[in-house]
């Protein structure tokens, strides 16, 4: 007996054709809409990890562009209660935890700054103190398309298009320093105008560590957002929430819930716009 084949007629052939179109247009939209082309950003973060991480802060509307290289021997705490790490070692350990999202939290927090994109391409450990005459290199399209990352290739294009042709005077050189020195030093060389614009002041509710809601809070000063209030309280579900009484969501709780992975919610706030509640947030970006 013959095996049966059901025949496929040429409408079922120009329909899968057709629906395997739409999927990869809609993939593509998505893409694109989410994409650093199409943000409303006036200032967007990264770090390129090596033996001399570099964080840049490239302002696209006001064209201030700063760079900050760190060196192998300076030291950090980890979030996540993982303790103090050199940053020569950090790659080798986001290796073995298996965890890249650490550089977003590392970088983040020192430098008090969303960081939107990270690249890194080497998990050895390296050692050395802060060297002077170590230059920082221009960057080609060869790292933002070989080099491991958070974003997807439309993203990598569209820092190629920010990197490429610029100059060594282009850029602002910053050092790094620890705690309350770089506040004091770069507080608002990372803000965010339309945080600023909006105006809209936040607290912070968190249960257990006032020291993690603290560095959370120097996080999203280091934006623009003002912090009026932290203040230890027993209200989370478990997971990270950002509440604002509003219509319309703004921009400021919307950057705030996307940069942590919060849910936003309408519920009202006493005495500040935007309350975020720390939740899961309080072990996943612990310090000591």
């Amino acid at each position: 007996m013959k095996n049966f084949q059901f025949p496929i007629s040429n409408f079922q052939k120009r329909f899968c054709v057709i629906l395997i179109i739409f999927i990869i247009c809609l993939f593509l939209f998505k893409a694109l809409t989410s994409s650093f082309f199409f943000k409303r950003k006036d200032r967007i973060n990264l770090v390129i990890y090596g033996k001399y991480p570099v964080f840049y802060s490239l302002g696209l509307n006001d064209q201030v562009n700063y760079q900050m290289r760190f060196y192998p021997d300076f030291e950090i705490e980890i979030p996540g209660g993982l303790g103090n790490y050199r940053i020569g070692a950090l790659g080798k350990f986001v290796a073995l935890e298996k965890k890249p999202e650490l550089f977003k939290k590392v970088f983040s927090q020192a430098t008090y700054s969303y960081l939107d994109s990270y690249f890194y391409h080497k998990n050895e450990i390296f050692y050395g103190g802060d060297d002077p005459s170590a230059q920082i290199e221009l960057l080609d399209y060869k790292t933002f398309l070989t080099y491991s990352s958070n974003i997807n290739l439309i993203d990598r294009l569209f820092f190629i298009t920010q990197f490429v042709g610029k100059k060594k005077q282009d850029f602002i050189n910053l050092f790094p320093k620890a705690g309350n020195e770089f506040i004091k030093s770069y507080g608002g060389y990372f803000y965010q105008k339309n945080f600023r614009t909006e105006k809209n002041n936040l607290q912070i509710i968190y249960k257990k560590s006032y020291k993690t809601a603290e560095m959370i809070g120097n996080i999203i000063e280091g934006n623009g957002i003002r912090i009026v209030d932290i203040s230890q309280k027993d209200l989370s579900s478990g997971k990270c929430e950002v509440w604002e009484n509003s219509d319309k969501f703004s921009q400021t709780a919307v950057g705030v819930a996307d940069f942590f992975q919060c849910s936003l919610k309408k519920k009202q706030a006493e005495i500040s716009d935007i309350i975020l509640i720390l939740g899961s947030l309080e072990k996943t970006w612990e310090i000591k």
